[in-house]
């Protein structure tokens, strides 16, 4: 049977942990992804108005979201290669430490530790290692989302263009075959 108050004080562990994990994993998507938060933010502002969006803002925030989405392509690069070193820094660490440890024999020769009490310990020593990959792991995932996102608003913006346009262009139609009637 599960007790109460265990569960209870494992979760409030996991929360502490967690926390700690989503802020640090916070800051660094922060850091590459204010101005694309920023813009989005503007965007969000101008599409939920009561009005519609006006046609010149959206021309506005289509090609600056456009032009910061470009440069958004550097900053999830970079976030991919902090992802692969740390990966790759996390592996060599367990390794090294691995290596160590297993190369410890008693008397005999024979290992002082099962294969299993290997890996717990190199894992164990290299927690931080790890961590670190994974907090670039989510933030390069987290920004490549953004960014997937921010090309869904482009797409939309350049529909809300294309709809005034055609608009524009069927009530020149109309206004035009009003003044210049066949017979």
């Amino acid at each position: 049977m599960i007790e109460e108050s265990i569960l209870e004080e494992k979760m409030r562990e996991l929360e502490e942990k967690t926390t700690l994990f989503s802020n640090i994993t916070d800051k660094v998507i922060k850091e590459n992804s204010a101005d694309l938060d920023d813009m989005m933010e503007h965007i969000k502002h101008l599409v939920t108005q009561e009005d519609a969006i006006s046609t010149d803002a959206a021309e506005r925030a289509y090609a600056e979201l456009t032009n910061l989405l470009y440069f958004m392509a550097d900053r999830i690069e970079k976030l991919n290669v902090y992802s692969d070193v740390s990966k790759a820094h996390s592996k060599e660490a367990y390794n090294k430490h691995y290596i160590t440890v297993s190369a410890e024999k008693d008397e005999k020769g024979k290992s002082i530790r099962t294969v299993n009490e290997n890996v717990a310990l190199s894992e164990s020593s290299t927690q931080y290692e790890s961590t670190m990959s994974s907090i670039y792991d989510h933030a390069y995932k987290a920004l490549k989302l953004k960014v997937d996102m921010g090309l869904e608003m482009v797409s939309t913006l350049k529909n809300i263009l294309r709809k005034r346009m055609n608009e524009d262009y069927l009530n020149f139609q109309v206004s035009s075959n009003r003044l210049n009637p066949e017979d």
